[in-house]
């Protein structure tokens, strides 16, 4: 059964590899026939010549049978050479579309589930064992042909009587084959054990070369923590290597010693064949290349599953990541035609691992049209209230009901579509203003709409090359370094971009105000109450003079819901909401915007 098992694992991992590089198949094998065809010249043929040097044959012969060698030997080594690149350029080809798979199947994941510890791990494993699709094309195509050769020299050195050779030299491959996979084996379970600090590395790396961390590492004089971090991770990672190199090198070692003994083996005996008149000094040569083409191919055939092996517990890896179950966006019902109501109720929520729950019996509506304000402490649960508004994360108890009905039974793809974040940590990225807003979608006058409604038509409009324009110089020494307000609106208008043609949207803004200073706040979430009239509206906000434009307010603290309802009714309580509103009052006054 566990050889079944084997061979159909194995199948399975060539076929995909096969799936995602034909030309890279086709390439191999003949590169491999090549490499044969080399190695059989490099055997065999001296001898041939040798023979011929011995006999009578005409001093012409002679010339012109070396000149035809050299030629032979010349182009199967331009051959090799030539589909050696071919096969290495198809190989990363292959590879890189691994390396998209996994970074797709991250994309696609839940945000719930994309950032569990766990599932990174998997995820680094998996990037690290892209690979294998290159690999086990040459592996099973490499190792086949030259068994094949090895079979063929088998039967030759057999037709001689010398069982004896083909069972020694077999006994000595196996135990160099057994060796190699034992000790590369316990050199994967190292490195495996080691991911996370690669993990870890490539995180403090991705930090020291990110454009957006330049100007921190620089006022704060960050960067000999952030190098010492990358120093420490980088040491981790090395020491991983090192074990299982110092293991996958003393396996190379015992290997090398069968190697020798299998050598002498095969000299001792061309030897004594000779000295006993068996073996022509003319067939001395062919009859050494022989055994060496067998020993050779009988240690291919045994490393074709060996190394297979190794490859299968990297696809293992692969899989692990690539294969996590995961509910599909396209599955349940469709939202309702008409505006509907958000209900949540007695919804808790605790991250994976954490101690205390981040939400706790959490109840309220949100209602078609209206506008709700949610204010609270750092830490209170604000942001994570709207995470779960958006889907990004679930429920750990409760519901959340949508007209009646449980949330997760709607299509996420579907319930997305109506959803229009800004969050607070909003990215704009290094290309156009175009993509940034519209992405891969080409209606220009809509993104001019957005761009309107969000209030940064001017500023668009006066630039050089206007929706072409990049975002920083990272990548375009023609980009703009916009300021923290811009930015701020110019993901407004990537949100309104986006449900322009939604009837009933849910607009999600996380501190939407937040690189505004208190003068133009105001007239900002004036703007988009503008915008979203009539439309439902969730905005997080530690400003509490505009929350006096919502229909009501929300107050979090430490994870619960300590107040609701409108701005008069929470003034009139005098509770927490009153207090934290009357401790900003004087910024308002002082600015005239009470």
């Amino acid at each position: 059964m566990k050889i079944i098992d084997f061979l159909s694992k194995m199948s399975a991992l060539l076929k995909k590899a096969i799936r995602m590089s034909p030309e890279n198949a086709r390439v191999v094998v003949i590169h491999q026939l090549i490499e044969t065809l080399n190695a059989t010249i490099t055997w065999i043929l001296p001898g041939l010549l040798i023979r011929l040097v011995m006999s009578d044959t005409d001093f012409s012969i002679i010339i012109l049978s070396v000149i035809c060698y050299a030629a032979i030997l010349l182009a199967a080594k331009g051959g090799s050479l030539g589909f050696g690149l071919l096969e290495t350029a198809l190989g990363y080809a292959a590879n890189n579309y691994a390396a998209l798979e996994v970074s797709q199947k991250g994309m696609r994941m839940s945000f719930q589930s994309f950032e569990d510890s766990d599932n990174l791990v998997k995820r680094q494993r998996a990037m690290e064992s892209t690979y294998i699709f290159s690999n086990v094309v040459d592996c099973v195509f490499g190792h086949g042909i030259h068994s094949i050769v090895a079979l063929i020299s088998g039967i030759c050195i057999l037709s001689q009587g010398k069982t004896w050779i083909l069972c020694l030299l077999l006994l000595l491959s196996i135990a160099k084959v057994t060796l190699k996979r034992q000790f590369r084996k316990n050199a994967y379970l190292v490195k495996k054990n080691y991911a996370r600090s690669s993990l870890k590395r490539d995180y403090y790396y991705g930090l020291l070369t990110d454009y957006a961390c330049a100007k921190e590492l620089r006022l704060y004089d960050a960067e000999p923590l952030f190098l010492q971090k990358y120093s420490d991770a980088e040491k981790e990672v090395l020491v991983g290597l090192q074990k299982s190199k110092l293991l996958e090198k003393r396996g190379d070692v015992f290997g090398l010693v069968l190697t020798m003994i299998s050598a002498i083996v095969v000299y001792v005996t061309a030897i004594e064949q000779s000295f006993a008149g068996i073996l022509a000094p003319a067939f001395f040569v062919i009859f050494i290349s022989a055994l060496h083409l067998l020993e050779d191919g009988i240690t291919e055939f045994f490393l074709l599953f060996s190394e297979t092996g190794e490859l299968l517990d990297r696809y293992h890896d692969f899989c692990a990541f690539t294969s996590l179950r995961e509910p599909s966006a396209q599955e349940g019902s469709n939202t309702p035609a008409e505006p509907w109501t958000l209900s949540f109720e007695n919804v808790t929520f605790r991250y994976p691992n954490a101690e205390t729950d981040a939400l706790q019996n959490i109840t309220f509506q949100l209602k078609p049209g209206e506008m709700t304000a949610i204010v609270g402490d750092n830490g209170s649960g604000k942001t994570t209230l709207v995470l779960l508004i958006c889907r990004l994360l679930e429920p750990t108890k409760g519901r959340i009901v949508l007209d009646g009905k449980d949330l997760r039974e709607y299509r996420l793809e579907e319930y997305l579509r109506h959803i229009a974040p800004v969050f607070q940590d909003y990215q704009l990225h290094a290309y156009s203003l175009r993509e940034n807003i519209a992405f891969l979608d080409e209606e220009e006058n809509g993104v001019w709409d957005a761009i309107k409604q969000a209030g940064v038509y001017g500023l668009v409009d006066h630039l050089p090359n206007k929706l072409e324009t990049y975002v920083s110089r990272l990548l375009s020494d023609d980009g703009c370094e916009f300021s923290g307000g811009e930015r701020q609106q110019l993901s407004l208008a990537r949100a309104l971009y986006k449900i322009r043609t939604v009837d009933d949207p849910v607009f999600l803004l996380d501190e939407p105000t937040s690189a505004l200073d208190p003068l133009r706040e105001k007239a900002y979430i004036q703007r988009i109450h503008d915008i979203t009239s009539g439309k439902t509206t969730v905005y997080i906000t530690q400003q509490m003079a505009s929350t006096q434009l919502a229909d009501q307010i929300l107050v979090l603290k430490k994870g619960r819901l300590l107040e609701c309802g409108p701005f008069d009714e929470l003034m009139a309580q005098n509770g927490l909401f009153a207090t934290m509103f009357n401790e900003q009052k004087y910024r308002y006054v002082d600015a005239g915007v009470e």
